[in-house]
């Protein structure tokens, strides 16, 4: 008997959440639709000084509206080409 095992590329997505801002020129929320079908180079850079990530990702078009009288928060994933990169932060 053969046994065999494959194992998968790992499948990176950006998971962004953010409040849908639909006044304010070049906002996200507007640059989703723009950049939709386009790959981007995004930099995430955490609060806390860790590690900061470079990547391309496929940019999707975002969440449109929500529940009345409310903030309207969305989340997109976007998926990532390729594998970030990480790096230290600047100055740390």
């Amino acid at each position: 008997m053969v046994s065999a095992q494959f194992v998968g590329v790992n499948a990176w997505v950006a998971q962004l959440g953010y409040n849908q801002d639909w006044k304010t020129p070049d906002s996200l929320s507007q640059k989703l639709i723009e950049w939709h079908g386009q790959v981007k180079t995004f930099t995430y850079t955490p609060d806390d000084g860790g590690q900061v990530a470079t990547f391309d990702a496929l940019v999707l078009a975002g969440q449109f509206g929500g529940p009345a009288a409310a903030i309207h928060s969305a989340t997109v994933n976007l998926p990532v080409n390729g594998q970030p990169t990480f790096a230290a932060p600047v100055g740390g």
